[in-house]
């Protein structure tokens, strides 16, 4: 729904990608009946930006974001969340490395 509205779009790392932010952002919904205008999708903006493809430890962001693997990404974060006793599935390097337009 945030890629619809304009707030950023999908990114090489398959997260939603602000062009002001980058990821690092969190998003919530409101449901309502009022009446809101909601801006145009905004086209791909990564533009020549690799920093998220290049820090991935799973090696799981490629050029296109089609082509991300789900699976890789996800094998590694149940080491990550096994090696460090963690309670979640979480890593975030990508989002930390991502700044939005370039």
């Amino acid at each position: 729904m945030a890629v619809l509205a304009g707030l950023g779009w999908t990114g090489r790392n398959n997260l939603l990608v602000n062009p002001d932010f980058g990821a690092q952002l969190r998003y919530n919904s409101v449901l309502t009946d009022m009446p809101l205008e909601a801006d145009a999708p905004l086209a791909f903006g990564c533009a020549r930006c690799h920093a998220c493809v290049g820090v991935c430890p799973a090696g799981a962001i490629k050029d296109e974001p089609a082509d991300f693997d789900h699976k890789g990404c996800f094998a590694k974060l149940k080491v990550f969340k096994n090696e460090r006793n963690l309670g979640q599935h979480i890593c975030g390097i990508c989002v930390k490395a991502c700044g939005g337009r370039v």
